[in-house]
């Protein structure tokens, strides 16, 4: 409907153009040019503010069919279209096809122009530098011979060279690139002293020096940044200049310089920058955490890395960012890489597991989408040669009847002869084409067979897999006691929750006459691999329990074998113990287990100081060293895996110790089972929702004397 009404909004401008003509003569010609062409840009204004892409789209098509703009033109804005929908590859056909098409006049020379600098920038963001160099060279060869085009232009082609060059090692002349980019830039902000184009301008400066810091080349990013720094105080001298885009500016000004003093090895002064960078509005955005890993990460300063990507997942959608395979390199690796240098081994765990599922996901999509894209450019091109066609049909139509009354009967038939030559010529090379494009439509129909295929064969694989962990979780569940002992003076109970179908979390318990040995640990990483050494672990402690052997010595003997031919390096932390059932003693060895809670809420529970032990399994030659208690007579004991602590809820945020400290001095003790399900809803509840992250195992035991 949207194209109907343009159609004949045209029409009728057209037609009051024509008959004022016929009435008023050549006199009239200028007044009434001028008139369709202040209707024709509001017409075109109109169409380019329509509220989708679609109504933008189809309007352009009827702006170029009833004439109002060239069909140079016309492509040049459908790239603008699809540039702001985020498809390049679209972007890049239509930017492409208006360097391809004639040039009429001037109008078209600026859009030809313009379309080029925007098809530069296509290539590279596809880090296509070769074609970046080669167009953008070519373009402003011809605008220097034809004196046409703007500074703008200028500027941002010289831009695109520039980083092409310092992409290729070419750093001397895109030193000299960079340079001419800013002269342009200067004298277009001259000209035009917009708030629009000074914005524009302090982007393409900025975004110079990101190119140098992303080149790593820290000594040529100050004068540039003095340069950004200038344009911003003259941009905020503006009456309606946006205060939110200088404090954008200026805390990116001090990000940047708090990197390049970081790598100049002035830490100190580095940290002063980036400490003024958090106390503005982009410091504290999304953005500004974001960005600001650029400085953490080469500082060394792990943990407020990871801390700021917590976030990660909330950023990436309100920024509207899919997981593709430049943003998973670009966003997820970062994360990665802080938290395992900050040690926080689960989260960099789960982090690497989402980036190998977040690569499959990607490799699809990518495949989907590049077939779905070339699908639909071959219709597009379908349609646009049938609509080639009707045009050539109708045009010669109305050749033949304008001059038939005046040729000889004999030129009219050398003119039919003609046509039908041309025309089968034309059918000839039309048919060629959609052989090739249906021979490519052939390819991607095959490659998407493939894909199906595949994607076929991976589901019965992941059912298949899927099923025989379901047997793998049940013989694991198996191997850990569900029946405790049902004594008046003992109260002990244990749970355990894996995160997947199988998991690395353990727990034991052994009765020995009036000696109880009971056991919690947790294996490295999660799934079969844990499972197995997990089934390992609890097969060695039950062993050397039997043979009634201390804590100390049982962790021993089980950190020798589980050592031996561990070229995985999995390892396992576990709390070992032995109570006295008559008298309350415990032994105990503590092997890199989180510190367990003793007392309750009669005595105010409170984490177990203890030695510090290495996990067992990472070196046969570990020592390990036991400690005892007189009596945990009548003060519970409750032992976990760290599944509790650092459970995150949807924000990424941990339950964490001091919660943890706090629900248990809140929960009245009335039996061990009744505090493990409370621990459990408090979990649940911290979670909203979330996925577990990481197995979960608790253990309480309360002796009564």
């Amino acid at each position: 409907m949207k194209r109907i009404g343009v159609c004949l909004a045209l029409a009728t401008i057209l037609m009051a153009t024509a008959c004022k003509h016929d009435r008023q003569g050549e006199a009239a010609v200028g007044t009434t040019r001028n008139h369709v062409e202040t209707h024709s840009v509001k017409l075109l204004n109109q169409v380019m503010d329509s509220p989708t892409a679609e109504l933008r789209l189809a309007g352009i098509d009827s702006l170029e069919t009833a004439g109002v703009i060239t069909s140079l033109r016309a492509d040049y804005l459908r790239g603008d279209v699809y540039y702001k929908l985020d498809q390049p590859r679209f972007e890049e056909y239509y930017y492409k096809r208006a360097l391809e098409r004639k040039v009429t006049s001037d109008d078209d020379l600026y859009f030809r122009f313009t379309a080029a600098a925007a098809l530069a920038s296509v290539y590279m963001m596809k880090s296509d530098y070769e074609a970046a160099l080669r167009l953008g060279l070519s373009i402003i060869d011809e605008m220097k011979q034809t004196h046409q085009g703007s500074d703008n232009v200028m500027a941002k082609l010289y831009n695109s060279i520039g980083s092409a060059q310092i992409s290729l090692g070419r750093e001397d002349e895109a030193d000299e690139s960079f340079e001419r980019a800013y002269d342009y830039g200067q004298r277009q902000a001259a000209a035009d002293t917009s708030r629009g184009m000074q914005e524009s301008v302090a982007n393409d400066v900025c975004n110079i020096a990101i190119y140098y810091l992303n080149a790593h080349r820290y000594k040529e990013v100050p004068r540039w940044l003095n340069r950004v720094e200038a344009l911003t105080d003259r941009y905020a001298q503006l009456p309606d200049a946006d205060p939110d885009y200088v404090d954008d500016l200026r805390g990116r000004l001090l990000l940047y310089r708090a990197v390049v003093l970081q790598h100049g090895k002035s830490e100190e002064e580095a940290a002063q920058s980036y400490s003024k960078f958090l106390d503005t509005k982009f410091g504290k955005s999304l953005d500004g955490l974001f960005d600001a890993t650029d400085y953490l990460i080469p500082a060394r300063r792990y943990n407020e890395a990871a801390d700021n990507l917590m976030l990660l997942d909330s950023m990436l959608v309100e920024w509207g960012i899919v997981l593709s395979l430049d943003n998973i390199r670009q966003y997820m690796f970062p994360k990665f890489r802080a938290n395992a240098e900050a040690g926080r081994k689960d989260s960099a765990i789960t982090i690497g597991n989402r980036i190998l599922d977040a690569l499959d996901t990607a490799i699809v999509a990518q495949k989907r989408s590049d077939a779905a894209e070339l699908a639909t450019i071959y219709d597009t091109q379908q349609k646009e040669m049938e609509i080639a066609r009707q045009q050539t049909q109708i045009a010669n139509k109305d050749y033949q009847l304008s001059h038939q009354r005046n040729i000889s009967l004999l030129a009219a038939l050398i003119l039919l002869s003609v046509f039908f030559v041309a025309y089968i010529i034309y059918r000839r090379i039309t048919m060629k084409r959609l052989a090739k494009a249906h021979a490519q439509l052939e390819a991607t129909h095959t490659e998407l067979q493939t894909a199906y295929n595949q994607l076929e064969e991976t589901t019965t694989a992941k059912e298949r897999i899927e099923s025989e962990l379901r047997i793998a979780r049940d013989i694991q569940m198996s191997m850990v006691p569900h029946e405790f002992p049902q004594m008046e003076r003992l109260d002990l109970y244990a749970s355990m929750t894996p995160a997947r179908e199988v998991g690395g979390d353990l727990y034991d318990y052994l009765l020995q006459g009036d000696n109880l040995y009971f056991c919690v640990g947790d294996v490295s990483g999660k799934g079969v691999p844990a499972s197995l050494l997990m089934a390992q672990a609890i097969r060695l402690f039950r062993a050397l329990a039997k043979q009634q052997m201390m804590p100390v010595d049982i962790a021993t003997r089980m950190n020798y074998d589980l050592s031996e031919n561990n070229e995985s390096y999995m390892f396992v932390t576990m709390f070992i113990g032995l109570v006295n059932l008559t008298t309350g003693h415990l032994y105990f060895c503590n092997c890199g287990h989180n510190a367990p809670v003793i007392g309750g809420d009669a005595d105010g529970g409170h984490f177990l100081e203890m030695a510090s032990n290495v996990s067992i399994g990472l070196w046969a030659e570990a020592v390990f060293v036991g400690e005892e208690i007189d009596s945990i007579a009548n003060r519970p004991l409750f032992i976990y895996t760290d599944g509790l602590n650092e459970a995150e809820n949807p924000e990424l945020q941990q339950f964490g110790d001091d919660n943890l400290l706090k629900c248990l001095r809140a929960t009245r003790f009335k039996s061990s089972r009744q505090v493990i399900d409370s621990m459990n809803n408090h979990v649940e509840q911290h979670r909203a929702g979330a996925e577990p992250n990481d197995d979960l195992t608790m253990m309480c035991l309360n002796l009564k004397l």
